[in-house]
C-alpha cells in the first residue's frame, strides 16, 4: 500500500494527517505501541490542554515529529487521531 492509499483510508482527518506527514505518522505509531500507559494518559491529558503542552508532552515520550504530531492532534482530537492510524495503518 502506499501514503495515498493511507490518507485516503483516513478520509476527511486525512489531510490533516498529510500535513503531518508520513515519517510523523509511522514513528509516532511505533512510539505510541511501546509506550507504557501511564506516559500514555500523561499525553492523553496534555492533548486536553492542547498546543504547547501537548507538544511538549509528545517530545518528552520521544517522538522527534512532536509538533506535527501535536497540529494533527488539534484539528482532529488525540484520540480520533490514534483511532484513524490504527484503522489505517495497514494501508501504509
Amino acid at each position: 500500500m502506499s501514503w495515498d492509499d493511507f490518507t485516503a483510508c483516513a478520509g476527511q482527518d486525512g489531510q490533516i494527517l498529510y500535513e503531518a506527514g508520513e515519517d510523523a505518522v509511522t514513528q509516532f505509531k511505533e512510539i505510541w505501541d511501546n509506550l507504557p500507559d501511564t506516559i500514555k494518559n500523561m499525553i492523553i491529558a496534555a492533548a486536553e490542554w492542547g498546543g504547547a503542552l501537548l507538544t511538549r508532552a509528545l517530545a518528552a515520550a520521544g517522538v522527534a515529529a512532536a509538533e506535527a504530531i501535536a497540529a494533527a492532534a488539534a484539528g482532529a482530537g488525540l484520540g480520533t487521531l490514534i483511532a484513524i492510524i490504527y484503522d489505517c495503518y495497514d494501508k501504509l
